[in-house]
């Protein structure tokens, strides 16, 4: 990463976790999800949060496949599965209307226009947001949230692809993957 994206990094995680001090989640918080859409516009996102409370809605996921309602493990990382949506969609709204976020946004498109490289391909997830899934637990205790033993900010695409390599890049403890495998939410 070069200093635009640590800025970008920086900022971004800043304000997510002055929203989440100000818009608590019920609970402990027990994940985040960064939905990215084009690796190369770093607003064009979204950012939603579930807590420990919240949990049992969404544990396994649920999702209509053929008519019936069926829950899968990684559904549980598709937030717009989620009962709280609509309040996470305000979060995403207050985090990226940040200034810091903005300025710092718009400074790492730039970057991406200069470097083709860090395209869309395979959903590989932004450096900038691998950086920012590295550092969320540590930024969320530092900040006195409380999380839950599972928890893990993951980014992945638009529609859920990609959260499973961001995981094994980011190398989490394992008494996190195991957390999250007793509760059937390792993503797929």
């Amino acid at each position: 990463m070069d200093e635009a994206e640590r800025r970008y990094v920086d900022a971004l995680l800043g304000a997510l976790v002055r929203d989440l001090r100000d818009h608590p989640v019920p609970g402990r918080l027990a994940r985040v999800v960064v939905r990215w859409f084009e690796a190369s516009d770093p607003l064009y996102l979204t950012i939603h949060a579930l807590g420990t409370d919240q949990e049992s809605a969404v544990a396994g996921g649920r999702r209509r496949w053929g008519g019936r309602l069926r829950r899968r493990p990684g559904d549980a990382w598709l937030p717009l599965e989620w009962d709280n949506v609509d309040e996470e969609m305000e979060r995403t709204d207050r985090v990226l209307s940040d200034p810091a976020v903005q300025a710092a946004g718009r400074a790492v498109a730039e970057l991406h226009g200069e470097r083709p490289d860090l395209a869309d391909g395979e959903f590989r997830a932004p450096p900038a947001l691998v950086e920012l899934a590295r550092r969320a637990r540590d930024a969320f205790r530092a900040a006195d949230i409380e999380v839950a033993e599972h928890m893990l900010l993951l980014p992945s695409h638009f529609e859920g692809e990609g959260a499973r390599q961001v995981m094994q890049q980011i190398e989490p403890p394992e008494a996190v993957l195991a957390a999250l495998r007793a509760r059937g939410a390792v993503p797929d």
